[in-house]
């Protein structure tokens, strides 16, 4: 077992999309008003909702990282502007690190912020909706310097196989085993 990775990496997605909207908004100004610089505001101001509605969903829709035996490698997405970075530059965004010495404590998390309501179905238009409720499966780290990392497990909560590869990593590096915690 070299290195496990969970979640998914910001792409171009986000931002393609957000041009899109912008795009389309002030053309459908400029159809009707015939004024640029009205049309091009409006465009602006729906790429601007765009990216600061991606930005608050970020860290629950993209949330890459990777574990092997000496470190544990994730997106930084706390704060805003971190967010609203990785948007607009995708690929430059760096990684953070947290050497597995630096762990005290870890925990499996199930249901921190949201659960999904009991009413919502599988069906087609209420499963795409479950997908932008925020993630209700992470994995928690205490570290020596008292902060905490929360990383992200909703993209992977259906492969148990990968999910237990990793606690098993975790409780032989760790001198406390992983706990699980249902909130």
């Amino acid at each position: 077992m070299e290195e496990l990775t969970f979640g998914r990496k910001i792409n171009y997605v986000p931002l393609v999309i957000s041009l899109g909207i912008g795009i389309i908004i002030s053309v459908f100004f400029y159809t009707f008003v015939h004024k640029m610089g009205i049309s091009i505001s409006f465009g602006l101001l729906c790429f601007v909702v765009a990216v600061a509605l991606y930005a608050v969903k970020l860290s629950d829709t993209y949330g890459y990282w990777c574990i092997n035996r000496q470190q544990i490698n994730y997106y930084d997405y706390k704060t805003i502007g971190n967010r609203i970075k990785a948007i607009l530059l995708p690929f430059n965004s760096k990684q953070s690190t947290v050497d597995v010495e630096q762990i005290v404590a870890a925990s499996l998390v199930i249901g921190k912020k949201m659960q999904v309501p009991a009413n919502i179905k599988a069906a087609p238009a209420s499963a795409y909706l479950v997908y932008f409720y925020p993630s209700a499966y992470y994995l928690g780290l205490k570290l020596k310097d008292n902060q905490e990392v929360d990383l992200d497990l909703s993209f992977d909560e259906m492969d148990n196989k990968k999910i237990g590869q990793m606690v098993q990593l975790l409780n032989t590096q760790l001198n406390s085993p992983v706990t699980l915690i249902e909130k």
